[in-house]
């Protein structure tokens, strides 16, 4: 079932797609800690859960993508207050919603998740292009892009088609990890 919150003034947004998130291997229901970036660095990396592409498992590897290649990527944070908004989504329906600062600051990731997250990717070679209050999009080469996320970048081809993915599952530290849903 899909729930729709108003926004006070706003476009309706689906808190359906956030409540998706909750059903993610290994969302917490309380705040990510807040963690040095620089232990981040060398902490050991762990795989996001669902991150590996299925449409690589069935498709012949043609060769790695060229270190120098233009790449992006979208990161999708885990809401903060997961079991709530789990709850709400399923008993919202009909009544007033909320307004966008309150979704904001109940739901949305906290500050410094959002900063470690970034400061990990730029001290990797990734620019940050672009954010919205539950992702953040990054460029770089693949190179950087492979580096941070401890996956090599292939090209695949499948059913007469192309296409360009991570060989297996995408790895961040345990830290930062704690606070990212995907990364695609």
């Amino acid at each position: 079932d899909t729930v729709t919150v108003e926004l006070t003034g706003r476009s309706p947004i689906r808190v359906a797609a956030f409540a998706a998130c909750c059903a993610l291997a290994g969302v917490t229901a309380g705040p990510t800690a807040a963690s040095s970036v620089a232990h981040a660095r060398t902490a050991p990396l762990v795989a996001l859960p669902g991150s590996a592409i299925p449409a690589t498992a069935g498709a012949d590897v043609v060769g790695a993508v060229a270190r120098t290649r233009p790449v992006q990527a979208v990161i999708t944070f885990k809401p903060r207050n997961a079991a709530l908004l789990h709850r709400l989504a399923l008993q919202w329906s009909g009544r007033q919603g909320m307004s966008e600062a309150r979704i904001r600051s109940l739901f949305a990731p906290s500050p410094q998740s959002v900063r470690d997250v970034e400061t990990y990717l730029r001290a990797h070679g990734l620019t940050v292009t672009g954010r919205t209050d539950m992702t953040m999009t990054v460029a770089g080469t693949a190179a950087a892009a492979e580096h941070a996320f401890a996956a090599p970048l292939r090209t695949f081809t499948q059913a007469g088609r192309t296409f360009s993915a991570p060989a297996g599952p995408v790895h961040l530290p345990a830290a930062l990890a704690r606070s990212v849903a995907t990364v695609g």
